[in-house]
């Protein structure tokens, strides 16, 4: 799967998922779509930082490794402390640039320490996927 098929789809389950959620889950799904769109036109995603919730496996866990594969550096969390780090290992064996954070995008505090952490190793986010449930 091309990395613009896997972010077409993270934009529009962001989208969909944004429905039953606050605000913040719209303004969420709107970022993932626009950068579906930029990248529909050409936008490269290497040397991007990518912060990808809910990325210790599954479809989050498959767009990280898009990502990775496009040369993206990634900030990925989760809950699960033990799936989180076999996802690091798993992404840094590729060479991924991967910074593991267990979060619980429930917990306002987990979600501050996290993008804060996030901007301390990298600088700056790029890309944010929200997959995680809640």
């Amino acid at each position: 799967m091309d990395v613009r098929k896997t972010l077409r789809r993270a934009a529009w389950l962001g989208a969909a998922g944004a429905v039953g959620t606050a605000a913040a889950g719209v303004g969420v799904g709107l970022m993932g779509l626009a950068m579906w769109r930029r990248m529909r036109h050409g936008e490269e995603v290497a040397g991007k930082v990518a912060l990808i919730t809910g990325a210790s496996r599954g479809l989050g866990l498959a767009m990280a490794r898009e990502l990775a594969q496009s040369g993206a550096a990634l900030v990925i969390c989760a809950r699960d402390r033990d799936e989180l780090e076999w996802a690091r290992e798993e992404l840094a064996r590729t060479g991924a640039d991967v910074l593991a954070i267990q979060c619980d995008v429930g917990n306002h505090d987990d979600v501050h320490r996290t993008v804060r952490e996030a901007m301390q190793r990298f600088g700056r986010i790029d890309i944010l996927i929200n997959n995680a449930g809640i």
